[in-house]
């Protein structure tokens, strides 16, 4: 793994490495997270987490079925192939 400082934004993946991650977001190649969803919430029922952090979150769809139906729970989301 390589990164960059640039003074003000820090890189953790390889350039080349986040641009192939782009191109397969672009097309649809990561949409689990309603299923990846079925799987946390059976987590947040047993352990009744206050945050959750999704590394590696793609476009937010886990992020967003916990706030929908765990409007309690504070969550963060990020993605280093998908930074927006």
């Amino acid at each position: 793994m390589t990164g960059s400082w640039d003074g003000n934004n820090m890189t953790l993946i390889d350039t080349k490495y986040q641009q192939q991650l782009n191109r397969m977001h672009a097309k649809g190649k990561f949409n689990n997270g309603a299923k990846a969803y079925k799987i946390v919430e059976k987590f947040i029922k047993q352990y009744r987490p206050t945050s959750v952090l999704d590394f590696g979150c793609g476009k937010g769809a886990l992020i967003a079925g916990i706030n929908s139906s765990h409007p309690a729970i504070s969550t963060q989301g990020y993605d280093p192939g998908n930074p927006e």
